[in-house]
């Protein structure tokens, strides 16, 4: 009985001293979320668990790039509108490796701020898929700051609308709703509405 007991603690000996060393060496981390191809490289959309992941152990960038404010995640970084990274370079980290995930309301404007990061040089960028609306959706919070001081604010039902295939001199009617909900009067003197060519 006492030769089995040897032999047994004996092989558990010699399996742990093969399993130990294994779990010591941390494994590279891979990749998170599906690359998207764009000029000059690529950046990677995540979904909202992905994010919520990665800020578990935050090691990254996290910029709103949605305008006008419309709340922010938690250990947001930076607040820059989608369509001037340009002109906010500063802002941004000097080593063009740097980790990078933007976000927006619901994902056209954060995907093009990172065509924009990609075309400028960075490479290690990440887009929140589906914007804070997804986040939201998944039951993940969504901060709200308020000015201290009263303004309008419009909150539109709709930012994003695929209309599908237009052809030259064809024409489309889309209704959209908007509604003010900041603390203060809200007095339209012009509107306007801008389209953009997809794939």
């Amino acid at each position: 009985m006492k030769r089995i007991i040897f032999i047994l603690s004996l092989s558990m000996l010699i399996v742990a001293a093969f399993v130990l060393p294994a779990c010591g060496k941390a494994s590279p981390t891979a990749p998170q979320g599906n690359e998207v191809k764009v000029d000059g490289g690529s950046y990677r959309d995540i979904t909202a668990a992905e994010l919520k992941a990665m800020l578990d152990n935050k090691d990254f960038l996290l910029v709103n790039v949605h305008i006008p404010y419309g709340g922010e995640i938690a250990e947001t970084d930076l607040f820059v509108p989608y369509n001037e990274i340009e002109q906010n370079l500063a802002e941004f980290p000097d080593d063009k490796e740097a980790n990078i995930v933007v976000y927006c309301r619901s994902g056209p404007m954060s995907a093009t701020a990172a065509r924009t990061l990609v075309s400028l040089g960075f490479t290690n960028v990440w887009r929140l898929d589906g914007g804070f609306v997804e986040w939201e959706r998944q039951g993940y919070e969504l901060i709200h700051k308020e000015s201290s001081t009263s303004q309008p604010r419009i909150h539109f039902d709709e930012d994003f609308v695929d209309v599908g295939k237009v052809l030259p001199g064809d024409s489309v009617d889309y209704t959209f709703h908007f509604k003010n909900v900041g603390n203060a009067p809200l007095i339209i003197e012009d509107a306007s509405a801008r389209a953009i060519q997809g794939c």
